[in-house]
């Protein structure tokens, strides 16, 4: 069954004044989507299907473990980000404290002229004012059940993109004063692990 794209407006506005719209996200595990899948009259097993997916997700990292761009046609291009600094020793460039930022993905064109077709539901979701306990701690609990540390953006994400940066900065600050979130990293490097 399909189901229109629902979407969001941000609580900060660009450098010229327009709104911001963010789609309205829900995450989940590949379980999840093979569920669905599954539904829809797959014509393969479930199980072979997620080892399929796991299998693939493997053999990325696995190409991926030298500093290659992987290439999947018709999907797009994965390609890895790195952080750290560079230092000028002896006239020549050095790196310090190198380690792989993330991961960037540019999809095909087919697969963004596809995109670009699906519906879009015309009526935003409205903007809350708030994020009370209950939601923080069920998109913590969501987050943590897949990863050990999450990004500001992950948490954004989770809680349905409803928080400017500026309070979404101060919910982070909280849960690492209240104990229940520990910072690692600075700047655009910063990581949250549970505490």
């Amino acid at each position: 069954m399909f189901t229109k794209i629902r979407f969001t407006i941000a609580n900060h506005t660009q450098p010229s004044g327009e709104k911001v719209l963010m789609p309205r996200l829900k995450s989940g595990s590949i379980e999840e989507f093979m569920d669905r899948y599954d539904a829809e009259g797959s014509p393969f097993r479930q199980g072979v299907m997620v080892g399929a997916l796991y299998t693939m997700r493997d053999k990325l990292l696995d190409m991926m473990s030298d500093g290659s761009a992987i290439h999947l046609p018709g999907f797009g291009t994965f390609t890895l980000t790195l952080g750290g600094r560079v230092e000028v020793q002896n006239g020549s460039y050095v790196g310090r404290d190198v380690h792989v930022d993330g991961i960037r993905f540019t999809p095909d064109e087919r697969l963004l002229d596809a995109l670009r077709r699906l519906k879009v539901d015309q009526d935003p979701l409205p903007v809350r004012p708030y994020v009370d306990e209950q939601d923080i701690d069920a998109a913590l609990a969501a987050l943590f059940a897949r990863q050990d540390t999450i990004s500001r953006r992950d948490l954004s994400y989770a809680l349905g993109s409803t928080l400017s940066l500026h309070r979404l900065s101060d919910l982070l600050n909280r849960l690492v004063a209240e104990g229940r979130l520990r910072r690692e990293g600075t700047g655009s490097q910063t990581r949250y692990r549970k505490a």
